[in-house]
């Protein structure tokens, strides 16, 4: 493939006009003889191009086909050679009558082969790319589609008729970085879960344009593998090149790197960042980091290879504690107690977040076993286990996690309730357990105490079981359910093992982190929760039990609403909820 510095404005393909070399058998003055004046078509490449994939210099090929169309009449044209310039001819020519003769005249190319009907859709292909079974990129050849607007073109003087690229031409150059190549790139995407229009209705360019107008709407979408090629103008990594339908790429993903370490990154445009255009080429030059740092430098061209100044676009540096080797929220919890980069990052010179395309790993590549995801982190917290009063072990200080699933619907009680304060001010716990000095109350709303809540509450379980003269309806039935979700979804030996949360942990399990107010932390989950695959429990807008007592009679209940988490309480008798387990590690 050529370099950038050797290209020089090849976007426009001159198709010169020329007379045949005839005998001048004329009537008069101004008629032809007729059959004898064919129109053939020189077609010099001014420059080189980089349309044809396969080409390291840009030439028509031998036997390449053109549709021409004069006065509603089409026919295939042909190039008898290949080079830069090649000359096009028809086994059934048109035909000039007149030296005064003035004739319109449009043409097309589509690199899928010849068609006789300019058509109302097109698509590019979407794998580009060389491969061991096609080294010449013949689904980038394939993309190709040109046009050349109706042009004006007499007898006398010959006039260029100009085939004009209607697609865009996206080409991705991958640096050399500080991170090295031992995590260099894997794989290059444009587009990603299928977001790019591989296809739209085309509209020929009108009055002085050379470029039609596209609409995609209802079009194929997917994503697209370009063409790697090699461009030693610039230190580069790797290049990429492609053909795009024409089309707004704003706070998409744009661009997907897999590096070798395994995660993606991307580059999402902002608002009119990247709006793709006919007939224009897009040069991103992409750095990749360690860390997940990520900058792009793009340069557009009003034509194809022609030369323009860069387009400054916002780095992305991700902050601090949010690279795919930190731990953070969004991160996968698995069942032998490890965590893996979930893809959520969080960007320092804006604040925006976004959540990379990346999946849980089912082997864990330390141990190299099978393991499975139980959670999604969403509280990280060195300061977790202050509020346990000592309960919780100072080990499990590095966050909070999410079970995929509910426990249940039921009420808060058996059927009957008093206050669990009452009893746990002059509480003897049994089995040994001692209770700590000072934890007296399990109705703070403002500590991350749910372990706590949940011991006290399965310890008053036991002393209504062992105490013969009270009401066994007055067990703590989230308990039990607790206890059943236990025996089904085993907890890691290096954790806490799940229990009921607290009203405020609760609560940002949908605000999220340090938010107080929207759904960003239950939007996150939820997204996390469909790339495990399987069956999960989708939050929703319901009311979840909380481990927190408001009363004899009430118990705290958070209701995540559209955007927003409304802690108030129910009764502990009839109204039933479902509990959503947490864990600490």
């Amino acid at each position: 493939m050529k370099t950038r510095k050797q290209i020089c404005n090849a976007f426009a393909l001159s198709a010169v006009l020329c007379l045949a070399s005839c005998s001048p058998e004329q009537t008069d003055d101004t008629s032809l003889a007729e059959g004898k004046y064919p129109m053939t078509f020189t077609t010099p490449i001014e420059g080189l191009t980089i349309t044809r994939g396969q080409s390291s210099e840009g030439m028509w090929w031998k036997r390449e086909n053109i549709a021409v169309k004069i006065d509603g009449t089409i026919k295939k044209y042909t190039s008898s050679n290949s080079g830069k310039s090649a000359v096009f001819t028809s086994t059934e020519p048109f035909y000039w009558q007149q030296k005064n003769e003035t004739k319109e005249v449009c043409a097309w190319y589509y690199g899928t082969g010849y068609n006789a009907e300019l058509q109302s859709t097109w698509a590019v292909k979407s794998d580009q790319s060389m491969t061991a079974t096609d080294k010449f990129g013949t689904g980038y050849n394939k993309s190709d589609f040109l046009y050349a607007p109706p042009q004006s073109i007499s007898f006398n003087g010959s006039k260029n008729l100009s085939f004009y690229h209607q697609t865009a031409h996206v080409i991705i150059h991958i640096l050399y970085t500080e991170a090295g190549e031992s995590i260099g790139p894997t794989s290059i995407a444009i587009g990603s879960e299928n977001n790019i229009a591989l296809s739209g209705k085309y509209t020929p360019p009108v009055a002085l344009s050379t470029v039609g107008t596209w609409d995609v709407n209802n079009a194929t979408m997917g994503t697209i593998n370009p063409y790697g090629f090699y461009d030693p103008s610039g230190n580069y990594f790797c290049s990429y090149h492609a053909l795009v339908i024409p089309q707004d790429m704003s706070n998409k993903k744009f661009i997907s790197v897999t590096m070798a370490d395994g995660y993606t990154y991307y580059y999402i445009p902002k608002e009119n960042e990247v709006k793709l255009e006919s007939g224009k080429e897009y040069i991103f030059k992409v750095t990749v980091k360690e860390g997940g740092l990520m900058e792009v430098e793009t340069t557009t061209t009003d034509a194809w290879n022609a030369k323009s100044a860069p387009i400054n676009v916002a780095s992305k540096a991700t902050a601090p504690g949010f690279s795919a080797t930190d731990l953070k929220i969004g991160d996968y919890y698995y069942s032998d107690g490890s965590t893996s980069d979930g893809g959520y990052r969080k960007y320092a010179d804006d604040g925006t977040t976004t959540i990379l395309d990346i999946y849980p790993e089912l082997t864990n590549p330390t141990t190299g076993e099978e393991r499975s995801v139980i959670g999604i982190v969403y509280w990280v917290d060195s300061n977790i286990t202050k509020d346990n009063y000592g309960l919780l072990d100072s080990e499990y200080n590095h966050g909070l996690v999410a079970a995929l699933w509910n426990i249940p619907t039921s009420t808060w009680t058996c059927g009957e309730s008093e206050s669990i304060d009452d009893w746990l001010k002059n509480a003897t716990w049994l089995e040994g357990n001692s209770k700590p000095t000072g934890f007296t109350s399990i109705k703070p709303m403002d500590k991350i105490q749910g372990y706590a809540n949940t011991i006290a509450l399965r310890e008053y379980n036991k002393a209504i079981e062992g105490n013969s003269g009270k009401s066994q309806n007055l067990r703590i039935k989230i308990i039990d359910g607790l206890d059943d979700f236990i025996g089904t979804h085993v907890a890691p030996t290096n954790s806490s093992g799940w229990f009921c949360p607290s009203a405020y942990e609760l609560k940002y399990i949908s605000l999220g982190q340090d938010n107080e107010k929207g759904s960003i932390g239950r939007e996150m989950l939820n997204t996390q929760f469909s790339k495990v695959g399987g069956k999960y429990d989708k939050f929703g807008n319901i009311d979840y039990w909380s481990s927190t007592e408001h009363s004899a009679q009430l118990a705290k209940k958070v209701y995540f609403g559209i955007n927003s988490a409304d802690i108030s309480w129910n009764n502990k008798v009839s109204q039933p909820h479902v509990v959503r387990p947490i864990l600490a590690f």
